[in-house]
């Protein structure tokens, strides 16, 4: 399986206004940096959540068994399902949930999945998680944390604050 995104987002979860007003800044010294902060955020978030917050284009490379889970869900539309170079016929293939691809076929190798993924609507929990790691960013650029309360998560890999664990997890992709 190969994953890779095609286009990136467009626009970001939040604006500059918004950042620098949870932020309580009003001067634009710090543009730049709150803006870089922005979309490091949306990364870091996304790459927890394992989603797509704001609509992008993926294309999946797999072989296909008896469905095919799309990754960075929710999956706003298929946009094509190819195989050996050959499309398939949107009215063999149909979307089920929010990232279940289901072919009304048999066995195909080296299929090529093309699709758009991210929220219309970013949740309010989302976009509050991503408000509060800028902040925590914008607080602490030296990369480093001004607590350790949290070196243990960290140190598994977790990277965020506890408390924005709290308010994303229920958002968050969890496989079985």
């Amino acid at each position: 399986m190969f994953l890779r995104q095609i286009e990136p987002p467009v626009n970001e979860p939040v604006t500059l206004d918004e950042a620098k007003l949870h932020l309580k800044i009003d001067i634009d010294d710090d543009n730049e940096l709150i803006e870089a902060l922005i979309t490091a955020s949306r990364q870091a978030v996304e790459k927890y959540l394992r989603r797509s917050i704001m609509p992008q284009t993926w294309e999946l490379v797999t072989d296909y068994d008896n469905g095919v889970v799309l990754p960075y869900p929710p999956v706003l539309e298929i946009v094509s399902v190819a195989t050996n170079g050959h499309l398939i016929d949107p009215d063999k293939y149909h979307l089920i949930g929010e990232n279940y691809l289901k072919i009304s076929s048999f066995l195909y190798r080296n299929l090529v999945i093309t699709y758009q993924a991210g929220y219309e609507e970013v949740p309010g929990g989302i976009k509050l998680g991503i408000l509060m790691l800028i902040a925590h960013l914008y607080e602490n650029r030296a990369g480093e944390p001004t607590e350790v309360k949290y070196n243990a998560q960290v140190l598994a890999g977790v990277g965020l604050p506890p408390t924005i664990i709290s308010i994303l997890y229920p958002y968050r992709v969890v496989s079985f």
